[in-house]
């Protein structure tokens, strides 16, 4: 009796200790992450100063969005920290400094945009129109162009396209 008590025990304390231990956050512009919408949970990948790559889903809490996997990459490599702001120093990084990202619906589905480091030196958008209707826009990366925008959808009457390059 007492062997299956200790053989239960040991798994459970197996099980809960791999559950906590493994899992991992990453801010997501230090990843790769496809440029167009997915219809479900969003793929990312990290890769490590060793090389070795991680691959997890995009998840977003409280205006972050991070890439997330549930198998630590190494003990070396920063894992899911208490806050943000330590994830952000694990990484040698300010939050404040960060690019800001966001998860935005698109009728093809979740488009997770985040400006990219540009060849003047400075932040452009991924996104490559503008829809904009009574009270709102949308910068989407999911159209090539506005033809390809109006070639796509339903047109309204009070909603516009610009393409933004």
């Amino acid at each position: 009796m007492n062997t299956r008590i200790f053989s239960a025990l040991a798994t459970f304390a197996t099980l809960f200790v791999s559950s906590t231990a493994l899992a991992w956050s990453v801010p997501i512009h230090l990843c790769s992450f496809p440029s167009e919408p997915a219809p479900g949970p969003i793929p990312c990948s990290y890769t490590n100063e060793d090389g070795q790559t991680f691959n997890g889903v995009v998840t977003s809490t409280g205006g972050n969005v991070l890439c997330t996997g549930m198998v630590a990459p190494t003990p070396d490599d920063a894992t899911e920290a208490a806050s943000i702001d330590e994830l952000y120093e694990s990484f040698g990084e300010s939050r404040d400094e960060a690019p800001m990202c966001g998860v935005h619906p698109t009728p093809k589905g979740a488009l997770l945009e985040c400006p990219i480091d540009g060849d003047e030196g400075g932040w452009t958008p991924t996104a490559m129109v503008k829809v904009c209707g009574p009270g709102w826009c949308h910068e989407l990366a999911s159209y090539v162009d506005c033809a390809d925008y109006n070639s796509t959808e339903i047109q309204f009457d009070d909603v516009t396209c610009y393409d933004l390059t």
